[in-house]
């Protein structure tokens, strides 16, 4: 085979392995998922955010301290995650911010990943804070019902795993169809302790 051949055949192969997904892009099913995506007490001081209810500042640092203050529970986040994802900030937002009308208050930790992949957000709350299930796929989060809904704003596709476990309510976030329901309740299954008691 001539050397130009070679080198056709090598960018044929080049563009058939890129389009099944298997080189250059990340894939959950080919790489390992990430067991460490980082922990609330090792974020670094300015990734810890409030949006208050005031108005005043849309966004301001908050200390580990003010934040615990604030919110009733320990901080649960989950233990793995998709390739790549490093959890990159947290920010409490108050009831009566314009971004949260409405009680109760939310704590949202946000993943990315290196290669500007769609973000995931684990969101918790006090309380059972369930949004309307109508429409939703039923499924289970270890031993609590839970449910898994996709909704489109300003055609943005947005994926949604709620549920409510040891006294407040969970969701898992992500964009883009970029995860399955398996792969979000593989998420959320990986947040806190398995007995609500030693929460």
């Amino acid at each position: 085979m001539t050397r130009g051949r070679l080198a056709g055949a090598a960018a044929v192969a080049l563009l058939v392995a890129v389009a099944a997904g298997w080189l250059l892009i990340p894939h959950s099913s080919v790489r390992e998922w990430t067991n460490d995506p980082g922990s609330f007490d090792r974020l670094a001081p300015d990734a810890l955010w409030t949006r208050p209810a005031d108005g005043l500042n849309d966004r301001r640092l908050i200390t580990r301290e003010e934040l615990r203050s604030q919110y009733p529970f320990e901080v649960e986040l989950p233990s793995t995650m998709p390739p790549g994802y490093r959890l990159l900030t947290v920010t409490f937002i108050e009831a009566g911010h314009p971004a949260n009308p409405q009680p109760p208050s939310w704590l949202s930790a946000q993943y990315a990943v290196v290669d500007g992949g769609p973000d995931i957000r684990v969101n918790q709350a006090a309380g059972e804070n369930l949004p309307s299930t109508a429409g939703a796929e039923q499924t289970h989060v270890r031993d609590a019902p839970a449910f898994y809904s996709e909704r489109t704003v300003e055609g943005l596709r947005f994926d949604w795993l709620y549920w409510v476990r040891c006294g407040r309510t969970f969701a898992v976030q992500s964009n883009g169809g970029a995860f399955s329901r398996a792969e979000l309740v593989r998420i959320a299954e990986s947040i806190g302790p398995e007995d609500c008691s030693s929460g």
